[in-house]
């Protein structure tokens, strides 16, 4: 899942690398889809190992393809912003992680571009960490309080229901999360319109589910390499609407249980939600 779960209750000060002096991280081009697995390229390989050591929930639900889509997508993002040291591109990966695969774009982040315009990884770690602090907590508490909440809502409420505005789902949000819906009041708007753009390729509304999964897991969860049966299942043309938007509930479902059965010390939290 996103921000903080599991292996993210870490403090990204731990997780931050400082800069060597080392030749630049070689830019890669991504195979194609239907080109069989190959080992990835050397430097690709430490961002894999990177990926297992410090996000290990995250790697084990990506599984090896995934893993490696992911790591090839945030060297990629890395170079595109600047970022060529080695250790610069191992905390953008950690970042992704974090935040999504194009928290460079996501409405719901906004000190993202003026940190990036800096093109210091040490700027937009500070900024990160800031933000972290309010809408996660120091250990992450807040953001698995937000997954429980969800998991609790009924399927309908998610699934059938059309979100018609973006003060509708304001008010959602902050049933689930509302120390980030605090934080992010002002951003909703743009959330829900991005929605709206992104669901017009294969919805004919906005269903209240694609919102609040942009929420938790980045905007930008339906082409994120770590959450590839979003993109299979929402862009399932043999099967109805509605259908798989019950199936997509059901997986992110399945997910949120494998990500939280692997995460310690949250029992208390299980009890404090209800």
């Amino acid at each position: 899942m996103s921000e903080y779960t599991g292996s993210r209750s870490k403090s990204l000060k731990v997780l931050f690398e400082e800069q060597p002096k080392s030749s630049p991280f070689d830019a890669r081009k991504r195979p194609a889809v239907s080109a069989p697995f190959k080992k990835p390229p050397p430097q690709q390989s430490v961002l894999l190992k990177r990926l297992v050591r410090v996000h290990p929930i995250d790697s084990i639900l990506m599984g090896t393809s995934g893993g490696v889509a992911f790591v090839e997508s945030a060297s990629q993002q890395a170079l595109s912003q600047g970022f060529t040291q080695p250790a610069d591109v191992h905390n953008y990966l950690d970042l992704m992680v974090m935040f999504g695969h194009r928290f460079d774009v996501d409405p719901q982040l906004p000190w993202v571009s003026s940190a990036l315009s800096r093109k210091s990884m040490s700027a937009l770690f500070d900024s990160a960490l800031g933000y972290l602090g309010v809408i996660s907590g120091e250990t992450g508490q807040l953001y698995i309080k937000a997954l429980l909440r969800t998991r609790k809502c009924i399927p309908a409420s998610l699934v059938d229901k059309i979100c018609g505005s973006p003060g509708e789902l304001a008010m959602l949000l902050a049933t689930l999360h509302p120390e980030k819906c605090k934080v992010m009041r002002s951003q909703i708007p743009d959330l829900f319109a991005l929605a709206q753009a992104l669901t017009a390729q294969h919805s004919k509304g906005v269903r209240t589910l694609y919102p609040v999964l942009m929420f938790l897991l980045g905007s930008h969860f339906e082409t994120d390499p770590r959450y590839a049966w979003a993109a299979e299942l929402l862009r399932d043309s043999g099967t109805s609407e509605p259908l798989r938007y019950k199936r997509l509930h059901e997986e992110a479902l399945s997910q949120l249980h494998l990500a939280l059965r692997a995460s310690s010390g949250i029992e208390s939290l299980v009890a404090e939600v209800g």
